[in-house]
């Protein structure tokens, strides 16, 4: 159900942002973000997990067997969302391998057009579940079975539990009864 057909007098406006650290300087009352919730200076909960692997297309998928991803890793640019490097870093801590990008590494803030970037083959990232019909169709593929199991979706909030108002309460309960 969606939530404007159960409450009408509610206005919901959605607003993307780039990063954790744009939910200080606007006036968004809950942001759904993923990540490890590494975030200490916000209220958060995890929705649920969605762990994520390193992710390429056809093409690039081919070009990593090739040359071993531990190879591939240090020659093929590595997709980064706003928080820069973080996910990789600890992504290759996981895999027991050394965080070596090349200079060139492209930082994608919008996950859309990393999506898009990624389907086009310039590059390698880290993606999650969510994906799951380009990963069905072939159009995408994971590159190892080391993920970042412990990453997810997270409801963060502008406002102590305290201070949220109605709406909020309201919104929230209706993400958390469909997730």
């Amino acid at each position: 159900m969606i939530f404007m057909e159960t409450n009408p007098n509610i206005a919901v406006r959605v607003e993307p942002i780039i990063g954790i650290a744009d939910l200080g300087q606007s006036d968004i009352d809950v942001a759904i973000c993923w990540g490890s919730g590494e975030w200490s200076d916000i209220e958060r909960d995890l929705q649920f997990k969605c762990p994520a692997r390193p992710t390429a297309n056809v093409a690039v998928a081919a070009r990593v067997r090739a040359i071993g991803l531990e190879r591939a890793l240090v020659e093929i640019p590595l997709l980064a969302d706003s928080s820069g490097s973080t996910g990789w870093r600890e992504w290759h801590r996981r895999a027991g391998l050394d965080y070596r990008p090349m200079h060139n590494r492209l930082v994608i803030p919008d996950s859309h057009d990393r999506v898009q970037a990624v389907i086009d083959g310039q590059g390698i990232a880290l993606w999650d579940a969510l994906l799951q019909n380009e990963l069905d169709s072939g159009a995408l593929c994971y590159l190892s079975e080391v993920a970042l199991d412990d990453a997810g979706y997270y409801l963060a909030y502008t406002a102590p539990a305290a201070e949220r108002s109605a709406v909020v309460a309201t919104f929230v309960d209706w993400i958390r009864h469909h997730v």
